[in-house]
């Protein structure tokens, strides 16, 4: 009757919220929520605030603080005419905001169910999560940015488990906002012009890089802290004659922003996979690409 009544609590709207919650980093949910600094655990301080605020304040802030989050950046350029009530009846909308016209601010909660075998009690379970979503529309660029999930299921439920299977990922939630509305596609956008801007201007520099040459790919790995266009920079002039593939880069203009991001640019994605430093630094960077591509 016990294992039947914790089955049961996993999915409750407190857990899935619990497990939202779990998106930011210890730090960033004391500064958030205001939490004494002399609770530490994250266990303890999602404690605090789902004690002292309701699921609606905690979305709120979520959203508010959206940056803080570990990410995937998807860039599209829009073909047709974007409606005004785009979105308005999609299952998982959660708020939109109307910066004017043609910009737009769409919050999404995605919810994604994960199937696994319980080794401990011999029972299939599934835990739900949301996956947080923002879109940004302005004119025909459409920036989605889909926070990261990373969870530790048999650190959740406390068992040993195996076969994962998970339902929904990236591929899927872009489908969905990408095929809700026919009058208007979605086509990746390339950001190469705005990412060699970047590079050429010493704005960031490579740690590692993949580009394509005429028939074939090649990639460089640089040992420790050294970077491309620093320390090779005749192998920079060549790779600039070429389009990037995946390459991790080092923003070198501000620490306290963010150290370092993941961009393939000819399939329009960055990805931001620990912690920014500030809510401005994903911003600024993905400002600066878009200006200058």
């Amino acid at each position: 009757m016990e294992d039947f009544k914790k089955i049961l609590n996993l999915n409750s709207k407190e857990e899935i919220t619990n497990r939202l919650l779990q998106a930011f980093s210890v730090n960033d949910l004391k500064d958030i929520f205001s939490i004494d600094s002399s609770i530490r655990t994250q266990k303890d301080i999602i404690y605090n605030i789902q004690k002292g605020n309701d699921d609606s304040t905690i979305k709120k802030q979520l959203f508010k603080n959206f940056n803080l989050l570990k990410q995937h950046i998807y860039f599209f350029d829009i073909q047709g005419k974007v409606p005004d009530n785009l979105f308005k009846d999609h299952q998982f909308l959660y708020e939109t905001e109307v910066k004017s016209k043609s910009h737009k601010i769409f919050y999404f909660l995605f919810k994604e169910d994960h199937t696994f075998l319980n080794l401990d009690i011999e029972k299939i379970q599934t835990l739900s999560f949301y996956r947080p979503v923002k879109v940004v529309i302005k004119g025909t660029l459409a920036i989605i940015s889909i926070n990261i999930l990373e969870r530790d299921l048999s650190a959740i439920v406390k068992a040993k488990t195996a076969g994962v299977n998970r339902k929904s990922n990236d591929n899927g939630i872009l489908d969905s906002i990408a095929t809700f509305n026919k009058s208007i596609f979605f086509i990746k956008k390339d950001l190469n012009k705005g990412i060699k801007f970047l590079w050429e201007n010493d704005t960031i520099d490579a740690y590692k890089v993949k580009f394509k040459k005429s028939k074939s790919t090649s990639s460089e790995i640089m040992d420790e802290d050294n970077l491309v266009k620093k320390q090779m920079p005749e192998l920079y002039k060549e790779i600039m004659k070429s389009p990037l593939d995946i390459t991790v880069f080092k923003y070198l203009l501000n620490d306290e922003y963010l150290k370092h991001f993941t961009a393939n640019p000819r399939d329009g994605i960055l990805s931001f996979n620990t912690y920014p430093t500030s809510k401005e630094g994903i911003e600024t960077i993905v400002k600066l690409i878009v200006q200058n591509n």
